[in-house]
């Protein structure tokens, strides 16, 4: 079952909280400190992740990692 959640955003309180919520829900959360870390993270663990919270603008991340998003839940 895939249990992993991927949280990045420009603001480290808005990742700490999310992490907080994710781990009550009993998930694992991964915090990446921008886009280019989504995508080394998912190149290697594309298949262990359930979702990816994103804050809506996240410059590393347009067009280079759709291949990794394709079957991901994205939550802006």
């Amino acid at each position: 079952m895939k249990n992993t959640i991927v949280i990045t955003d420009d603001s480290q309180m808005y990742c700490e909280i999310l992490k907080g919520i994710v781990e009550s829900l009993g998930s694992n959360p991964v915090l990446c400190k921008d886009g280019s870390e989504v995508i080394k993270y998912l190149s290697a663990n594309n298949e262990d992740v359930a979702a990816v919270l994103l804050d809506i603008y996240i410059p590393q991340i347009a067009g280079e990692c759709n291949p990794f998003l394709k079957n991901i839940r994205l939550i802006f």
